[in-house]
């Protein structure tokens, strides 16, 4: 028969701890609990043995480890150098095998990263280093922190998930809390210590892939999730960049990158310990049945229940946190409010305070009624004059007070305003006289006041209801519905729901209604024509900007449009706005509206109600069928569709003629309860010929903004959306055939970068490119032969400064006969994009590359400056040139130059290469630094004199007069960088220095010869555009790096 270890835990308050020492209690054996002075015992079961200890003592320590075996660790994350200590004291102590708090798996290089982790690792080398037996248990991930939080991109509730890396098909070992603590019950409690020395023991109760976790979420929402993709350089740049900024969020990502690497499983270990005879929970219990245990609260920024809807938390009790939190006044909380301790004598106290007065009673008559031997009510008996009041009314009661001081006293014995305000003292907290019973009464008028609120918002739901169940028709059994958008901003989320049938709008000649009732001030009639019924509703909406708070999203419904099979569509309300439309899905016909409202507010939500058509009269098939539209060569269009074209568009839909292209997103949705997800709508045209007009297209260097230039050669017109503050554009020859096959979007947690291609191996590259952009329309057989039309986006917080680019989709329309084969963009030979033209051919680069430099960033990670993911451009050095253009920007905390673009205009053809932004508009906004506009580098690194001197772009423009350029002078700063730069004429004028220009320790800088020795070669510049890094959301691509280049002459 084995025996019992000796056991010692330190740290039984937390989530897992506490199940843990439970499990170790339950088998039997010793176990004592070490606590410090302040912390809370009294949860243990009783009789448990404890021992009192003082970190900063080891004498206590090693006093309280006598007779112990085996000490494990269990303290939070929080506290793991606390075990350092406990280390520091072992040798000295009878302990023979100490168990570090781990719970999770093995540290991985990116985790080493997190301090908190890092602590992990240290702790188990000093262990290590002390010559201390430890057991590292390893159960790789928590079931429930897996699932009820969105640590590791995996939001049950809101049915999304996040594949990093490769975690679609990597997997992942995950242990629920219970099957932890049967471990621990199971392994160290009686197994020999000469067993258990030494070893990292891996626990594995289940394991699943990204795509099993996906099909269990569609099998419990009836969906398919959303899905998100990051990619594992991305993750371990959004690691280093959080931790920078002390962002929590970096341990979520943490978390994600080893699953997705792969290497999770590994970390846990081969050396796995089996719980025998624990039945082991399966995904389809956590997920598909909802049968996942509570995870303990956490905090906002790392997925807590009151953090951003980013998250996807579901709303946990605080008690399962660590511990109670004491928060001053609201002790209350915790008195009964049924057994209140001397009550009843406190009642009768505060009664015989508010007596009145002698004196108090004067006022009640008047004058004229002062004489004692006028007052007949007096003279009656006690016992009569009591039956007399007590038959009166109100008024009645009132006028006898005024004629009758006998009636006075016999009904005033009270003060009321007195008492009211004695009592609505007490209701507030105020009255401290009497603390132990005015507490149990201040929680009763609370919990009167949580039930009133609770009827107030009961009552209209269930009249609504009772309504709906009394008014409700067959033809509302098993209907569907169209999508149900909130349309009424701020978002009310308590909302009472109701359905209407519109077979049956009148009942015996009454009209029947739903809503808040007692808010109506108009009511319109909408007629349906004889031979048409309604299979579109419009629904008009108008944003009103909140000046105080622009973040605020405040909207309501201001019209409805009703459109018919036919006759002509019907308008209530106003006609200008944001329009919604929602329609029946392919082949059926609406019924009946669905509503929902907050009481005594106007209406959030409409759907229509809509049932096969093959349920439908037959002799009402063709008043049901939806009106045909066609286009402009006479064929019928297609219908749209709900799922895609549901959207809330600025202005006006989009034309019907159009398909729309799925919207996407990054990993950063918009929270809809707070965000009505506005769409600005580009139409670049309908037909072919729409297309030929183009001459340009345009985008904001921050994605704020888009354009699009046409031309129809007597005209020349734009169209826009967004703002339009430091625009980029490329040339299309439209009408020479030239035309915009796509665009990609390189998405993260917002839009980063964006790139549009055309049929002529062009493309305008906007932001960051990245290896997994989404391809607008996508690579998918049903767009083969679609061309592009237009792109829609939804811009968040689009009332501020720092608007981010969330949503991004397209327009198609099918023109081509044949698929068009995909342009092949031209790169430079270390695979870079050229941007916007590719250069002549034979082109050769000449010399070093100024500006190039690698050097190790404070993670000790080798950067390289330019990156891989740097564009190119060149400019033609070799022509006479009237006027250069340079755009800058605010510069880094660096000296690196902050050159946006150049334009240079050409004197033989006045044409104008450029690369960058070229137009600029200051924002209208004053958020800035001394005025300025606001722009993202208040929050990265920055010059601060700059933020107060000037707005965020400017542009500096040199008249060269028709003069060639004969030197370029470049300023390399001590750490390589590209300082600053100029042009020298061959007539000696000097551009102006743009950039810092500081040299390394002074010296001059480069003189590059434009100037070709061979008459039939001509010089060039090469310019690398890179991300400045300043490590905001919104970075500026500057010029990094600067080469010559030599080509032919034409």
């Amino acid at each position: 028969m084995s025996t019992f270890n000796r056991i010692a835990v330190y740290g039984h308050r937390g989530w897992a701890s506490s199940a843990i020492m439970n499990a170790l209690i339950a088998v039997g054996g010793p176990v004592t609990v070490l606590h410090r002075s302040d912390s809370d015992t009294s949860a243990l079961p009783i009789g448990t043995p404890t021992r009192e200890i003082d970190l900063q003592d080891s004498k206590s320590i090693c006093n309280a480890l006598k007779d112990i075996d085996i000490l494990i660790s269990l303290v939070g994350q929080q506290n793991i150098n606390h075990q350092l200590a406990l280390i520091g004291a072992l040798p000295h102590t009878d302990v023979r095998l100490f168990v570090p708090s781990d719970l999770a798996y093995k540290i991985s290089e990116e985790q080493m990263l997190i301090p908190s982790l890092k602590a992990k690792v240290d702790v188990e080398k000093a262990a290590e280093i002390a010559g201390i037996q430890t057991t590292v248990i390893r159960p790789g991930n928590f079931v429930e922190s897996t699932f009820a939080t969105t640590l590791l991109g995996i939001d049950v509730q809101g049915n999304r998930l996040v594949y990093t890396g490769n975690s679609e098909h990597e997997s992942l070992n995950l242990c629920t809390r219970d099957y932890v603590a049967a471990a621990y019950a199971a392994i160290f409690p009686q197994t020999p210590i000469a067993k258990l020395g030494n070893r990292n023991i891996g626990l594995r109760e289940l394991t699943c892939t990204g795509s099993e976790v996906a099909a269990t979420l569609q099998r419990r929402h009836g969906m398919h999730p959303k899905v998100f993709r990051h990619g594992l350089e991305q993750t371990r740049r959004e690691i280093e960049a959080r931790i920078e900024k002390g962002d929590l969020t970096a341990l979520a990502f943490s978390y994600r990158y080893p699953w997705g690497a792969g290497q999770q499983v590994k970390l846990v270990g081969d050396d796995i310990w089996d719980v025998q005879g624990y039945s082991k929970t399966t995904l389809e219990e956590v997920i598909a049945e909802s049968r996942l245990g509570t995870y303990k609260e956490l905090p906002p920024t790392l997925g807590g229940q009151s953090g951003s809807r980013r998250t996807g938390l579901s709303p946990n009790s605080c008690g399962q946190d660590q511990y109670w939190k004491r928060i001053s006044g609201m002790e209350y909380l915790t008195a009964s409010p049924t057994k209140i301790p001397r009550i009843k004598e406190f009642i009768k106290s505060i009664l015989a305070d508010s007596k009145l007065k002698e004196s108090d009673d004067s006022h009640a008559i008047s004058s004229q009624k002062d004489d004692m031997n006028k007052d007949a009510p007096g003279s009656l008996p006690g016992e009569l004059m009591t039956s007399v009041l007590e038959c009166l009314d109100y008024d009645n009661l009132c006028a006898i007070r005024l004629a009758s001081r006998s009636a006075v006293n016999e009904t005033s014995q009270t003060d009321w305003f007195k008492l009211y305000k004695a009592m609505r003292a007490i209701s507030k907290g105020q009255d401290l006289g009497h603390p132990f019973t005015t507490a149990g009464l201040h929680n009763r008028s609370r919990l009167w006041g949580v039930c009133s609120r609770i009827l107030e918002e009961y009552w209209p739901r269930k009249i609504a209801h009772d309504q709906e169940l009394s008014d409700k028709s067959v033809v509302l059994k098993k209907v569907k519905n169209t999508i149900q958008p909130i349309m009424r901003y701020p978002y009310e989320p308590s909302l009472i729901w109701s359905t209407i049938g519109l077979v049956h709008t009148f009942v015996d000649g009454t009209r029947n209604s739903i809503g808040s009732k007692d808010i109506f001030t108009t009511s319109d009639d909408v007629q349906i024509p004889k031979k048409g019924w309604i299979i579109e509703l419009v629904i008009i909406t108008k944003e009103e900007i909140d000046e105080e708070n622009l973040n605020k999203i405040v909207r309501k419904i201001v019209g409805l449009r009703f459109i018919f099979s036919r006759g002509d569509p019907v308008l209530v309300g106003q006609a200008e706005g944001d329009v919604r439309t929602i329609y029946p899905d392919s082949g059926h016909f609406v019924v009946g509206l669905q509503l929902a409202w907050a009481a005594r507010k106007p209406i959030s939500k409409i759907a229509l109600l809509f049932q096969p058509m093959k349920k439908a009269p037959q002799d009402s098939i063709d008043r049901l069928k939806p009106r045909i539209v066609l286009d402009e060569a006479g064929v019928p269009i297609a219908p749209m569709n709900p799922e895609t074209a549901g959207h809330l568009w600025k202005n006006d839909s989009p034309p019907k003629e159009l398909d729309v292209v799925l919207l996407r997103t990054g990993f950063v949705t918009p929270d809809n309860t707070k965000d009505d997800t506005l769409v600005h709508v580009l139409v670049f045209g309908t037909t072919e010929s729409d297309l030929g007009m183009i001459s340009a297209i345009g985008v904001d260097a921050q994605l704020r903004g888009f354009e699009v230039c046409l031309d129809n050669g007597h005209e020349k017109w734009t169209r826009a959306i967004g703002h339009r503050n430091a625009m980029q554009y490329l040339s299309i020859d439209g009408r020479g055939g030239e035309r915009i096959l796509y665009f990609y979007v390189n998405f993260y947690d917002v839009a980063r970068g964006i790139r549009f291609v055309t049929n002529r191996e062009r493309h305008l590259i906007v932001g960051e490119p990245g290896s997994r952009d989404l391809r607008f329309p996508p690579e998918e057989p049903q767009y083969r032969f679609d061309s592009l039309m237009g792109i829609y986006c939804h811009w968040s917080n689009r009332n501020t400064p720092g608007t981010d680019l969330t949503c991004v989709g397209a327009f198609s329309r099918k023109f081509s006969p044949a698929p068009t084969r995909p342009p092949n963009l031209p790169k430079d030979a270390r695979g870079r994009y050229w941007t916007p033209n590719p250069p002549p051919r034979g082109i050769k680069e000449v010399g070093t590359i100024y500006g190039k430099r690698e050097f190790k960033n404070r993670f000790n990670r080798v950067t390289h400056i330019p990156s891989e993911d740097a564009t190119v451009s060149w400019l033609d050095c070799s022509r006479p040139i009237e006027s250069i253009k340079a755009g800058l920007c605010h510069g880094a905390e660096s000296a690196q130059l902050p050159l946006l673009s150049l334009s240079f205009k050409y004197a033989d053809d006045q044409t104008t290469p450029s690369f960058g932004p070229t137009e600029f508009s200051s924002p209208k906004d004053t958020l800035g630094v001394n005025r300025n506009h606001w722009c993202w580098w208040v929050q990265g690194l920055r010059r601060d004199n700059e933020l107060e001197e000037h707005c965020h772009y400017t542009q500096d423009e040199w008249n060269i007069e028709r003069s060639y350029l004969k030197f370029v002078p470049l300023w390399i700063g001590g750490d390589g960088a590209l300082t600053g730069l100029r042009f020298i004429t061959q007539d000696g004028k000097q551009s102006p220095a743009w950039g810092y220009c500081v040299g390394a320790r002074g010296a001059k800088p480069v003189k590059l010869p434009l100037q070709a020795q061979n008459r039939n070669r001509a010089a060039g510049l090469k310019l690398f555009i890179d991300s400045i890094n300043r490590e905001v959301t919104r970075e500026d691509f500057v010029v990094v790096a600067v080469q010559l280049v030599g080509f032919n002459k034409v």
